[in-house]
């Protein structure tokens, strides 16, 4: 054959292939180009549009915090102003109690009560007595002193301290005329903590300001404008306009975009300002990015086409010859070429003729070994009593292993059998046909545990697994799927898990016996002692050793009664723990004074109280007056803890207690003594069944356990909850938390253990006697 050689010349009238290359190349990127920075720009005007909206909303949402942090801090002032402590004129009471409130609230730097003059008569941050400011001097507060209403100031600078400050004013009525006013501070700091707590992106600036157009806080040199009167731009678009945006120059002289909002209820306003170019930065990036990729790809893509097309040129009818003797199944003649890549091609060429021979003879080979290696799988599955099988979904036939027949004894089992052919139970076999369609719907394989028998009836269970064989288009056109019999597997896992089981039961019912002998013993001694006085007393009364008028009988018989009613009172609580637990306690709920009801609970307790030498305190918030519940039961509780809190408080000790709301729907009352304390690591044993602290033959203190457990189930059986905070060596303190109306059933079961992790939050002196 002739060799063919390349064209020296092109025709004038047809371009080369090289051009053609570099505009089709061109043609395909330029418009492209042009159409992504179109869509990017419009993009950009779109984001910018959302972002200033979404920053609007921003502002909005700073604002409403901003009115709820002003808001806590006018509850403050207002709970502060009808304090019990200043209607008793109890300045030290009063201001250990708005220290409490400044420390526990996290709000405000000071608390100030002044007088119709402006002097100061108490300030939290210096003790009662202390030469407060003379007559004359300003307070620091602003609004008028006969205000009927709390206020909030603008800020201002401090005549005793020099500081920029905001105050929540409040009047202070006594027999319904205001005597003072209290005054909570707040500092720029306190105001800027709403906007360093929203962490606002980098480069944005945020600010407050009062309704005077003065800078309350600032994100950004706060200590050149804070004081200062805000952006005149903004001030400015406040007349037109509550909230908005525009565009302006922030007071450092950055373009900006100025989103604000004014709140309708304080008249402060919020504004955020993005810089013009972070607003444009991403875009530019963008752009700039598009245009040096434009330009870099049409560099490449163009040296490619050229070379590629001068390739093309040269090769294609130097290799006509070695194409046509490839397709005889024969060497290739070997052509004058001019460039390598053309010789390189016809060797490949008669390469791959030569290869073509060697495939065909590593074909048989191949096939040979494959033959070995299923036999070699076949016995490996067998080994591992491993079955698979392959459905085809355009024939609709199952292939099987014969591995597959041996794990289920006989038969072709797999998802696509009839259920009366399949050795599956009809449970496991129902799973299996819905995992297998949901397969051949979505393409997702699956893993199942399934129950199934083998062919001589005996139980065993199956790993099932398969996936999906998909189509070029994502079609599924094939499932293949393993079986394989973990039976003994199964049954050493179930094994272990009872053995665990076993193991927890065991323990359980050893704490059980432990708890129940415990119980008995204290029990025994809690029952023998009042029994033996009452014998005791009993017989010398009988005998006739005490005269029928002698003062002795009266004490005898005194001694006979108290043990027989500390008799009936632990039999009482066994009896009622046994009611609350089977569901059979019933409450009466009526209206109650909780006043009265304390008192008389102190009053039953007094002679315990004198002999100790106890100093009791009780104070009731005076709104509690809407209570309805049960009031023997209440007395009931309030008899343990003040029991519990007379018997472990040293001699001289004080016990307060604390009535007060908790909400609208709730209310708290808390025993406080100065006893003995608890350690943390006992805190999770209390309020448990015949749990004591110290509950050993070489105890300390009687009880029986029940006490704390019968008053939790109390508490807990109309809806409340109980709980302790004790510290070792400093004394505790018992609440309770129950709803004001408890003739509406709870709506919790009242039988419910107290979770582990709240116990840490009750502590108590107490050693949970009765």
């Amino acid at each position: 054959m002739t060799p063919v050689s390349a064209p020296q010349n092109l025709p004038a009238e047809h371009p080369p292939v090289r051009w053609l290359l570099l505009g089709i190349v061109l043609a395909c990127l330029v418009p492209g180009l042009v159409g992504i920075g179109a869509l990017v720009y419009r993009m950009y005007l779109d984001e910018r549009v959302q972002i200033e909206n979404d920053t609007v909303r921003t502002a909005r949402g700073l604002s409403q915090t901003l009115d709820a942090e002003l808001a806590r801090a006018r509850a403050l002032a207002l709970a502060l102003a009808t304090s019990s402590q200043l209607a008793a004129k109890d300045l030290v009471g009063f201001q250990r109690r708005a220290r409490e409130l400044l420390q526990s609230e996290g709000i405000g730097q000071d608390i100030v009560l002044s007088d119709a003059s402006g002097r100061e008569v108490l300030n939290a941050r210096r003790a009662v007595g202390k030469v407060l400011p003379a007559p004359g001097e300003p307070s620091l507060g602003t609004g008028s002193f006969d205000a009927a209403r709390p206020l909030v100031s603008d800020v201002f600078t401090s005549p005793a301290t020099g500081d920029l400050v905001v105050t929540v004013d409040v009047p202070v009525l006594s027999a319904g005329r205001i005597v003072y006013r209290l005054s909570l501070v707040l500092t720029p700091n306190d105001i800027g903590n709403i906007l360093q707590g929203y962490k606002l992106p980098a480069g944005w600036v945020g600010s407050i300001s009062d309704r005077s157009g003065t800078t309350v806080a600032r994100t950004k040199l706060p200590e050149w404008f804070v004081g200062e009167q805000a952006n005149p731009a903004l001030l400015q678009q406040l007349q037109i306009a509550s909230e908005g945006a525009f565009e302006a120059d922030t007071q450092e002289g950055i373009p900006s975009v100025v989103a604000f909002s004014r709140s309708p209820m304080s008249g402060w306003v919020v504004s955020l300002a993005i810089p013009r170019r972070v607003l444009a930065a991403s875009w530019l990036r963008t752009v700039t990015l598009i245009g040096l990729g434009g330009m870099a790809l049409f560099g490449v893509g163009g040296l490619f086409a050229w070379r590629q097309g001068g390739k093309v040129a040269r090769s294609v009818e130097g290799l006509k010859a070695a194409a046509t003797a490839m397709a005889g199944g024969h060497a290739a003649p070997v052509a004058e070429l001019h460039f390598a890549e053309a010789e390189r091609a016809s060797e490949a060429i008669t390469a791959g003729v030569s290869m073509l021979a060697d495939r065909a003879r590593a074909q048989a080979v191949t096939n040979a070994a494959l033959t070995e290696s299923q036999a070699r799988l076949a016995e490996a599955q067998q080994l591992a009593r491993l079955g698979s099988w392959y459905w085809n979904a355009e024939s609709q036939t199952v292939e099987v292993s014969k591995s597959l027949q041996a794990v289920f004894g006989s038969g072709e089992l797999h998802p696509f059998c009839k259920q009366g052919a399949t050795a599956y139970l009809p449970a496991s076999f129902v799973r299996l046909t819905a995992a297998t369609r949901h397969l051949q719907a979505t393409g997702l394989g699956f893993s199942l545990v399934l129950s199934a028998q083998h062919a001589d009836g005996t139980p065993m269970w199956v790993d099932a697994r398969a996936e999906a064989v998909l189509a070029p288009s994502g079609a599924v056109r094939g499932i293949r799927g393993t079986v394989q019999d973990i039976t003994a597997r199964t049954q050493a896992e179930d094994a272990r898990a009872t053995a665990g089981r076993l193991d927890v039961e065991n323990r359980q019912i050893r704490e059980a016996s432990r708890i129940k002998s415990q119980f008995l013993s204290n029990m025994s001694h809690e029952l023998r002692t009042p029994l033996n006085a009452i014998i005791g007393f009993s017989e010398l009364l009988q005998s006739g050793a005490v005269d029928a008028d002698a003062a002795k009988r009266a004490l005898f018989l005194g001694h006979i009664g108290t043990s027989g009613r500390h008799l009936l009172q632990l039999i009482n609580d066994v009896l009622d723990l046994s009611k609350v637990e089977s569901g059979k306690f019933e409450f009466f709920p009526e209206p109650v004074n909780l006043q009265a009801l304390i008192s008389e609970c102190g009053d039953v307790l007094h002679s315990l109280i004198l002999r100790q030498r106890i100093r009791l305190s009780v104070v009731v918030d005076p709104t509690l007056t809407d209570l309805l519940l049960d009031p023997s039961r209440l007395k009931q509780v309030m008899y343990n803890y003040l029991s519990n809190a007379i018997k472990f408080s040293a001699a001289g000790g004080l016990i307060q207690v604390r009535a007060t709301g908790e909400g609208p729907k709730r209310f708290r009352i808390e025993v406080e003594d100065d006893g003995i304390g608890i350690a943390e690591a006992d805190l999770p044993r209390l309020f448990h069944d015949f749990e004591q602290l110290n509950a050993g033959y070489t105890k300390q203190h009687a009880g029986t356990g029940l006490g704390l457990a019968l008053t939790r189930r109390l508490v807990q059986a109309q809806g409340g909850e109980v709980g302790v905070r004790s510290q070792l060596g400093r004394g505790s303190v018992f609440y309770l938390v129950l709803d004001r109306d408890c003739t509406k059933p709870p709506e919790s079961d009242p039988l419910q253990t107290l979770p582990d992790a709240a116990s840490p939050s009750a502590g108590t002196a107490m050693l949970a006697t009765a």
